[in-house]
């Protein structure tokens, strides 16, 4: 387990932040929106939950932002979906009970209940 390190904040020239599978716990920080070089954040398959942040609508490079297989809520920063670079956007917003709203997602997985 842990948490997403908070003095990840401090490298904001990164471009590719890959912390999938590492059993992290807790919420997605609002810093995490203040990478404007980033192109890749993968955080799937953890243990993240509540809300997603409304500042990882401030990604303007992002081309890759994968969600899914979390216990994340709520909808996603409908700014992510005018961003030209993105090709993939995915998060657990499929099946019949949704965890997620996303109206550009271009993979919906169901949610692990």
């Amino acid at each position: 387990g842990g948490t997403i390190p908070p003095s990840l904040r401090f490298s904001l020239q990164l471009k590719r932040i890959q912390l999938d599978r590492n059993n992290l716990v807790g919420t997605i920080p609002s810093f995490m929106g203040g990478f404007a070089q980033l192109e890749s954040l993968n955080l799937q398959v953890n243990r993240l939950q509540g809300s997603i942040p409304s500042e990882l609508g401030n990604l303007s490079n992002i081309a890759d932002l994968t969600l899914e297989d979390n216990n994340l809520t709520g909808t996603i920063p409908i700014q992510l979906c005018t961003v030209g670079s993105l090709i993939i956007l995915s998060s657990d917003c499929g099946g019949t009970l949704p965890a997620v709203t996303c109206d550009c997602c271009t993979v919906c997985r169901e949610a692990i209940q």
